[in-house]
């Protein structure tokens, strides 16, 4: 169902590690991924610690620098493709991304 979708995640998970390997003490380099099924549907939390400013602006992250942001808007589409849907949020030093995918009957 997804099987063609994994560069956009893995680009994801890139973006979390440097982001949190970025800030400073090393108890707050954290990065998280959760993923577990309620009620058929496939939930995924990705969090990571960051410092400095993110914009979210309709829904999405906008790109720090020229030529990024495209994993974040890829996320959303196949989301939102399938029937399901991506929360991006960032707030007191977390940025977090909620997924929620229906599994079918």
């Amino acid at each position: 169902m997804w099987e063609n979708k994994l560069p956009a995640s893995i680009c994801l998970l890139e973006n979390a590690v440097s982001a949190a390997s970025a800030c400073s003490g090393a108890e707050r380099r954290t990065v998280s991924v959760k993923a577990m099924i309620h009620k058929n549907n496939l939930l995924i939390l990705m969090e990571n610690a960051y410092e400095g400013e993110v914009v979210i602006t309709n829904g999405l992250p906008q790109a720090s620098h020229e030529g990024h942001g495209y994993g974040t808007r890829s996320i959303a589409a196949i989301a939102d493709a399938h029937g399901g849907q991506a929360v991006f949020s960032a707030s007191q030093g977390v940025f977090a991304l909620k997924i929620m995918l229906p599994l079918g009957s």
